[in-house]
């Protein structure tokens, strides 16, 4: 019996010796500029000192993944639309890697389609990072506001 119990205090002992994460204090920053770079009005206020019109609400969702290598040097056309540069995680191999997206790559994506439904602003931006299970690496980003045109 005393065996039994040594050897279960002696599990519980060794079982807590692994180290927890200290407590840190993490700052994150999002900035506008690439928005405003491309001449977009961007605001996390729902409401502005200005008259416009409202175009409608939207969602981006800018996701990390695996694009396809060009191993072919000769190959000139680099127009490619995105969904040709994805590969399932089973179709991974020498000629895929892991692009994870970012800020500035998600940003200059919302004023891409902003320029073409001709919206020049944007109120009530939100920016969300969904992070991989206990890391920093970010694996989506989800911008959402009202699309405007200033009057």
């Amino acid at each position: 019996m005393k065996k039994l119990i040594f050897t279960v205090l002696a599990g519980l002992a060794l079982a807590s010796c692994g180290s927890l994460p200290p407590p840190a204090d993490k700052f994150y920053y999002t900035s506008y500029q690439p928005l405003t770079a491309e001449g977009i009005y961007a605001t996390s206020s729902p409401s502005v000192p200005f008259e416009y019109e409202s175009l409608g609400v939207f969602m981006l969702v800018s996701e990390s993944g695996f694009v396809s290598i060009d191993t072919d040097d000769s190959h000139e056309d680099k127009r490619r639309i995105i969904e040709d540069m994805y590969v399932t995680p089973r179709d991974r191999d020498k000629d895929a890697e892991y692009k994870p997206t970012d800020n500035e790559h998600a940003l200059k994506a919302v004023s891409d389609y902003l320029h073409l439904i001709e919206a020049n602003g944007i109120i009530n931006l939100r920016v969300q990072f969904i992070r991989l299970l206990n890391t920093d690496a970010v694996d989506k980003i989800i911008v959402t506001g009202e699309a405007i045109k200033k009057k």
